[in-house]
C-alpha cells in the first residue's frame, strides 16, 4: 500500500506538470526588425501624444503574464543574432558578423552545434518555420541538416511578402535584377535535392498567415503525444522586415489614427504579426497546451531607421528613446525586446520585470537550465550563460560582459553599465523622437548627430541615450578594462569568407528559384 501511495503521488505530480515526467513544449518566436517603440504596450512614463498608436493586444496580453527583460541585448543585424540563437556563441567566433545576400556563398559552419541538434538529442521533435538566413549555398547549411526535423519558409534575408521572391544581391540595383522564388517545404531531416519542395502554390498568400498556419499545424499534430514527444518549435516571422507590405485590411485599421502613410503601412504589418501570435496563443489554449509551453518572444536587432539621404531598409520603425537602429552598435540597434512566458510553477517568479544583463547567446543554456536538461556537449564552449536561476529568483545576473560587435576596424563591448564603441558604430548617430511619423515627415523624423570619435565610452546607467562620450575623462581603470576585453575578443576573431562562386537563379518548370548551388567537400 505504501508503494501504491508513492506511485499515486508520482503519477499525480507528473500529470499536473510538476514532476520530471512531462517535458514542456518550447515555442521560440522571433520578430524581424522590430523597434523598441513599435508595439502598442502602454508606457505610463509617457504622455498620451507619445504613446505608440499601433495596436498589439495579443502580444501585450502574452507579455502581461511573463518575465519582461529590460537589459537584454542582440546583435545589430539579423544573421549574427540568429547565429547567437542557434549556437549560444558569439558570431565572431565563426565569421558570421554580417548578413549576406542570397547569392553569397556563406553559412553557419557545419562544426557548430545548434540548439536544434541538442534538443533533438534530448528527445524533442524539432521544427523551424519562417526565416533562416544562416546560409543555403550548400544543402548542408539549410535547417533540416542543422538539427530540425522539418522547415517551412525561406532561406535568405528578405523577399516579397506575397510572391516570396527576391533578387540575388543587395544594393541600389536590386530592383533591376531578376527575382526568384525562395519558399521551401523541407519535410524531413536532411531534406535536400529531390526532397525539398518549392512552394509555388503559396504565391499570393501573406507570409505571416502561412507561418502562423504551419505553426498551428505542428502544435495540433503534437497535442496528443506532447508528454512523450515534446515539441521544440522555432518560429521566425518575416514580419516586420522590408519591403513594406501588408494586406489592405490591416493597413486600413489606422486610416484615422496614423496620418503618415509609411508608418500606417508599417502598423498594418505589425498588426498582422500580432494577429498571428494571437491565433497561436488561442490554439495553445484550445489544445490545453498553454500552461505546458515555454514561450520566448524576441526581436533580433533594433528597427531600421532613416539616415539623411538614405532610407535603406527603413520602412517606419522607431527605437525611441535609444540612439540609432539596425546596422548600428548604438543601443537602438542592439538593445533587444524580449519576454519569457513559462508554465506555472516552473519559475519561482514568472511575472515581473527583470533588469539583469542578458544577451541572445544566453537563451540556449538558459532553456537547458529551466528544463533541468543535461549540460550541452557542444563542439565548442558556449559563450551563453545559464540565467535560469537568476531569472527565477529575480537575482543579479551572472553575466557581466557582452560582446556586441567585432568587425575589421569596428567593435562594441559592454561590461556592467559601461559600453565601449570602437571605430564606426553604424550608418549614423541619430535619435528617434518620441512621437515618430505623427507630426513630422516620414523622411525627416530623426535628430541627427554624426559622431566622429574613434573611441567612445558611455555610462548607460546615467546616459541611456549615449549622448556624452566619456572616453577622455573616465577613470583609466574603466577604460583599460573595456579595451582589454575588446582586444581579447578581437585577437581570435574570424571574419566572413566566401566559400566558392556566387550563386545564380535556378530555372525550374514553374519559373526562377533560389536553390543551393555548391557541393563542398569541407566546410
Amino acid at each position: 500500500t505504501i508503494k501504491m501511495a508513492v506511485y499515486g503521488l508520482w503519477l499525480f505530480l507528473s500529470v499536473a506538470g510538476l514532476g520530471f515526467a512531462r517535458k514542456q513544449t518550447v515555442l521560440w518566436i522571433v520578430a524581424d526588425d522590430l523597434g523598441q517603440h513599435d508595439l502598442g504596450i502602454p508606457r505610463p512614463e509617457l504622455p498620451e501624444e507619445f504613446q505608440v498608436r499601433i495596436k498589439t493586444p495579443k502580444i501585450a496580453a502574452l507579455r502581461n503574464h511573463s518575465v519582461k527583460f529590460t537589459n537584454y541585448h542582440v546583435q545589430k543585424v539579423c544573421t549574427p543574432s540568429r547565429a547567437c540563437f542557434q549556437t549560444g556563441r558569439w558570431p565572431h567566433r565563426y565569421g558570421l558578423q554580417s548578413p549576406f545576400s542570397p547569392d553569397e556563398p556563406q553559412g553557419l559552419p557545419l562544426n557548430e552545434t545548434t540548439v536544434a541538434n541538442y534538443f533533438r538529442n534530448q528527445g524533442y521533435d524539432t521544427h523551424a518555420v519562417g526565416k533562416w538566413h544562416l546560409g543555403f549555398a550548400d544543402w548542408r547549411f539549410t535547417p533540416t541538416f542543422r538539427g530540425y526535423n522539418s522547415f517551412l519558409g525561406y532561406y535568405g534575408p528578405d523577399e516579397d511578402y506575397f510572391q516570396h521572391t527576391v533578387a540575388g544581391a543587395y544594393g541600389c540595383d536590386a530592383d533591376k535584377q531578376p527575382v526568384g522564388l525562395d519558399f521551401h517545404n523541407d519535410s524531413t531531416p536532411n531534406c535536400g535535392n529531390g526532397c525539398s519542395q518549392l512552394l509555388w502554390k503559396d504565391q499570393g498568400t501573406y507570409s505571416a498567415q502561412i507561418f502562423t498556419q504551419e505553426a498551428i499545424r505542428l502544435l495540433e499534430a503534437h497535442a496528443p503525444d506532447r508528454d512523450t514527444d515534446p515539441l521544440f518549435l522555432y518560429l521566425a516571422y518575416q514580419s516586420v522586415h522590408a519591403p513594406a507590405e501588408a494586406p489592405a485590411e490591416y493597413i486600413n485599421k489606422y486610416q484615422d489614427t496614423i496620418a503618415d502613410h509609411r508608418r500606417r503601412v508599417f502598423a498594418g504589418m505589425v498588426s498582422a504579426l500580432d494577429e498571428g501570435i494571437g491565433n497561436i496563443t488561442e490554439a495553445l489554449e484550445r489544445l490545453n497546451m498553454l500552461n505546458d509551453t515555454i514561450i520566448i518572444f524576441t526581436n533580433e536587432n533594433g528597427g531600421p531607421i532613416s539616415h539623411p539621404g538614405n532610407d535603406g531598409d527603413a520602412i517606419g520603425s522607431s527605437n525611441w528613446p535609444w540612439r540609432g537602429g539596425k546596422h548600428d552598435a548604438w543601443q537602438g540597434g542592439v538593445q533587444g525586446f524580449s519576454f519569457l512566458k513559462t508554465p506555472p510553477g516552473l519559475l519561482e517568479n514568472d511575472n515581473y520585470v527583470y533588469s539583469g544583463l542578458m544577451h541572445a547567446v544566453d537563451w540556449f543554456p538558459t532553456l537547458v537550465g529551466m528544463l533541468s536538461l543535461p549540460t550541452p556537449a557542444t563542439a565548442f564552449p558556449l559563450d551563453g550563460i545559464d540565467l535560469s536561476a537568476a531569472i527565477s529568483s529575480n537575482s543579479t545576473s551572472p553575466r557581466t560582459h557582452v560582446t556586441l560587435d567585432i568587425e575589421v576596424g569596428n567593435g562594441a563591448v559592454r561590461i556592467g553599465d559601461w559600453k565601449l564603441l570602437v571605430g564606426h558604430p553604424g550608418p549614423g548617430g541619430q535619435w528617434s523622437p518620441p512621437n515618430p511619423y505623427q507630426n513630422a515627415s516620414a523622411n525627416t523624423p530623426y535628430f541627427w548627430n554624426n559622431a566622429t570619435d574613434f573611441y567612445q565610452i558611455y555610462d548607460l546607467a546615467a546616459d541611456l541615450r549615449e549622448e556624452n562620450n566619456l572616453y577622455s575623462t573616465v577613470d583609466s581603470s574603466v577604460r583599460d578594462e573595456l579595451m582589454t576585453y575588446y582586444q581579447s575578443q578581437l585577437v581570435n576573431a574570424k571574419f566572413p569568407t566566401e566559400l566558392g562562386p556566387k550563386g545564380t537563379l535556378t530555372h525550374t518548370p514553374q519559373g526562377l528559384a533560389w536553390l543551393p548551388w555548391l557541393n563542398l567537400s569541407i566546410i
